[in-house]
């Protein structure tokens, strides 16, 4: 008879988010698994290139711990750079066009009216936003955003869960996890003829969690996001990405490469890509950044679903009725930019007794 194998904590789910977990654990020399019917990079956070973006929104409205959760992210991406053999992020800063003349009004207050530290946004009227980047298109002037990052998402999370392993944390990929409990313990049996166990499991499953019935009682909602990678054969030279309901992804780290990623369903029958989708894709590109589609040799569609919840806001937490079982998701666009702070505040509350902020706590949605 095999027993089954004890863990300080089991993580379902190899995105951003259960990898983000299991670092926090780990950097508290906790024993954790991680499970994953895919590989890392298999679910909406490994996209082929996607924005850390502290400016949000429509008029660029600071996100919610904006200079904490960015310093978090950087301290990561750099921990697992230094052990990566690939490159997989780039702080090239996002430009921000206004619009309208409404947006550019409020673009003008940003700096003061959402309280950014200095030197994190930098507003240029219409004349020189147009002198510096002459290739975007109709405007108002804009912003340019310099603590920005572009990712390659499926890059960074396989880099990452390499870089986790090297640092002790063992993995099931590949396999579909069925989680029972028995008495004060849950067990996770992968079907591979071994099963795992511990008193703690995190459920950082993102769309599977409007699925398995645990957390009904969350307003969870998925959203189908689909964007487009157009390739050159000569590289377009753009110093920035570019934010504008949606985006337009850049990097020197594939300098021959756009991706642009602006549709959001609410309503979907499945995950396969449509032209519908590629349309307005193209359209975008070519209304923010006119001439450079038609010199695209070829695109590429791309399409999976993240989870939103109607506050805008990640939630983490306990489960109330099944002890041990806790969540982390509801990250929506904000993911990449808030999953570190927000696992190590998870993995506080979990370990220390440490209460998370209420904004993002799983309490807001439970009777008093």
């Amino acid at each position: 008879m095999i027993l089954p194998e004890p863990f300080d904590l089991i993580i379902l789910g190899a995105g951003i988010a259960g990898l983000s977990v299991a670092d926090a654990a780990i950097l508290q020399g906790k024993r954790c698994l991680i499970v994953d019917s895919k590989n890392p990079g298999g679910g909406a956070s490994g996209a082929p290139m996607m924005l850390i973006n502290p400016a949000t929104g429509r008029r660029a409205k600071k996100a919610w711990k904006a200079e904490e959760s960015f310093g978090a992210i950087s301290g990561l991406l750099n921990r697992v750079q230094e052990q990566s053999k690939h490159s997989f992020f780039d702080q090239n800063g996002v430009l921000r066009p206004a619009l309208t003349e409404k947006i550019a009004d409020d673009f003008k207050m940003s700096d003061s009216k959402y309280n950014w530290d200095h030197g994190w946004l930098e507003w240029l009227d219409k004349p020189e936003f147009s002198s510096r980047f002459p290739f975007i298109g109709n405007h108002y002037g804009g912003l340019v955003v310099s603590n920005a990052i572009t990712l390659l998402g499926d890059t960074f999370l396989k880099s990452f869960s390499r870089y986790l392993k090297k640092n002790n944390l063992h993995t099931s990929y590949g396999h579909e996890p069925e989680i029972f409990r028995k008495k004060d313990d849950w067990f996770v049996d992968t079907g591979c003829g071994v099963e795992y166990t511990s008193k703690i499991v995190v459920d950082a499953t993102g769309w599977n969690q409007t699925k398995n019935g645990y957390w009904n009682f969350l307003p969870l909602h998925p959203v189908k996001g689909q964007l487009a990678t157009y390739f050159f054969e000569e590289n377009p030279k753009l110093p920035h990405s570019i934010s504008s309901l949606g985006y337009m992804a850049v990097t020197k780290i594939k300098p021959k490469q756009i991706t642009v990623g602006s549709t959001y369903e609410h309503d979907f029958k499945d995950l396969k890509t449509t032209p519908q989708a590629s349309a307005y894709l193209r359209k975008k590109f070519e209304n923010t950044l006119p001439g450079f589609l038609e010199k695209s040799i070829y695109s590429r569609q791309w399409a999976s679903l993240r989870v939103s919840l109607p506050d805008k806001m990640p939630v983490i937490g306990p489960h109330p009725e099944f002890k041990g079982l806790y969540i982390i998701g509801a990250f929506g666009s904000k993911g990449l930019l808030l999953s570190t702070l927000v696992a190590g505040q998870l993995v506080r509350q979990i370990f220390e007794d440490v209460h998370p902020n209420k904004k993002i706590s799983i309490s807001r949605f439970l009777q008093p």
